[in-house]
């Protein structure tokens, strides 16, 4: 088993799986100790939480190409993209907008797609009080947007 290696770190492997399971840090208290490793990497990111913010899922299921709004404007906040899984039925474009276009087009071969693993680091946003919307050409989007709202 791969373990990370940290100067004046002893490794239990079995502390460590329960650490990774459990998600806490290497104190096994809950607390993520400073020291880089990889139970602290996964008490820092879950799927229900992003830094401390509540991460928000937008199921996508496009019954016809064009634009499809993912999240409504909500007064005083903006959408932050922060993890996608996405497909096309056919050959085609993404893009994901606010007001205006939030990303360039991305060519999108038929029944292909891409991952951005959910992350603490903002991909894009929109601006206040802004709709999140994907926008596609050809085929129709299938699968999940996360996204954080705030200010």
């Amino acid at each position: 088993m791969w373990k990370p290696a940290s100067p004046g770190h002893r490794w239990d492997d079995r502390a460590w799986i329960n650490r990774v399971q459990t998600g806490t840090g290497e104190d096994g208290d809950g607390a993520v100790d400073g020291a880089p490793n990889m139970a602290q990497g996964i008490a820092i990111v879950s799927a229900s939480s992003n830094g401390g913010k509540t991460m928000r899922f937008a199921a996508v299921s496009q019954t016809a190409a064009g634009t499809t709004v993912l999240a409504a404007a909500e007064a005083g906040l903006k959408h932050k993209i922060v993890g996608i899984t996405i497909t096309l039925s056919a050959a085609g474009t993404i893009k994901f907008a606010g007001t205006s276009d939030l990303t360039g087009t991305f060519d999108v071969a038929a029944k292909g797609g891409f991952v951005v693993a959910p992350s603490e680091y903002v991909w894009a946003q929109t601006g206040d009080e802004e709709d999140l919307s994907i926008v596609t050409t050809s085929g129709l989007a299938q699968g999940i947007v996360q996204y954080i709202t705030e200010t």
